[in-house]
């Protein structure tokens, strides 16, 4: 299993963390990293060659070289689009990172253009994947599950995907509204609810390095779920391995664009006092 990656730097954390798993823990697996071009090309030539990962000349070439394409650029997600205008048309199937899109117009265009191309895609947060979280909905713990409640650090521009998508993972993507309320500029508050009643809560917290944490209540209680496990990066890039192998997206297209419906309105309910944003 040949796997690309087109980035706009290629020195960064997710691409260095997928490239360490690759050749190590994951070797077993059979998937190495083929092919590599980043937009920034001195600095990406001199990490490809450093890692020893061969270099192309153009998106596309790494794409024609390749059984799967990784567009990372996790930090940059304005250049997404572009990246997949130049890969999709090699016809793999293609992993995009967080986040996934800037708005939902531009996430349903790169759907648009992967159905054009008959290509396959997913993108999605690691933290779907934490261990501690995906055993819990797998378990009779969460028989009525009915609201959950997230913090996190950092900013909302920066990291809320990696809080939005656990919310919409448990309870799809049927959501009915969102608002947000900021008395502070680090600190955003935001409340989500679905068509069915359900509930989720997010809070970014940027006064320090606080851990991703999620509590989940039912009628008969709360569960605390620490979402810190390193490991979603590990979890995260099996399903990836697996869906170029299989060409079946874990993540549904609805769920991926209810998650940059909520990234796209928490700004505008704030630009609106903290009213309700109805999502039609």
């Amino acid at each position: 299993m040949r796997i690309g990656f087109v980035d706009y730097k290629l020195n960064n954390f997710h691409t260095n963390t997928y490239l360490k798993l690759l050749r190590g823990e994951l070797k077993g697996l059979g998937a190495v990293a083929a092919a590599a071009w980043g937009m920034d090309e001195e600095s990406s030539r001199q990490w490809a060659a450093e890692n020893q990962v061969p270099w192309y000349d153009s998106a596309r070439a790494v794409a024609d070289a390749v059984d799967g394409v990784m567009i990372l650029s996790p930090d940059n997600q304005e250049y997404h689009r572009s990246l997949a205008e130049q890969v999709f048309p090699a016809g793999k199937p293609t992993f995009i990172d967080k986040t996934f899109a800037t708005s939902v117009a531009d996430g349903e265009a790169i759907f648009a253009m992967a159905h054009q191309h008959r290509v396959k895609i997913f993108s999605t947060s690691a933290l779907r994947f934490t261990p501690a979280f995906t055993d819990y909905l797998a378990s009779p713990d969460a028989a009525g599950l009915f609201d959950l409640a997230m913090e996190g650090p950092a900013t909302w521009e920066k990291y809320a995907v990696h809080q939005v998508e656990p919310l919409v993972a448990a309870f799809g993507p049927q959501l009915r509204r969102v608002r947000a309320t900021q008395h502070d500029p680090k600190l955003v508050r935001v409340d989500l609810e679905w068509k069915d009643g359900r509930t989720g809560h997010i809070t970014v917290n940027g006064y320090g390095w606080i851990p991703f944490r999620l509590v989940a209540t039912t009628p008969s209680g709360a569960k605390v779920l620490d979402m810190n496990d390193g490991t979603f990066y590990t979890r995260q890039l099996e399903h990836i391995i697996a869906f170029f192998r299989d060409g079946q997206p874990p993540v549904p297209e609805e769920q991926t664009l209810a998650v940059a419906w909520v990234l796209e309105n928490v700004p505008r309910s704030l630009a609106q006092g903290g009213a309700w944003v109805e999502r039609g």
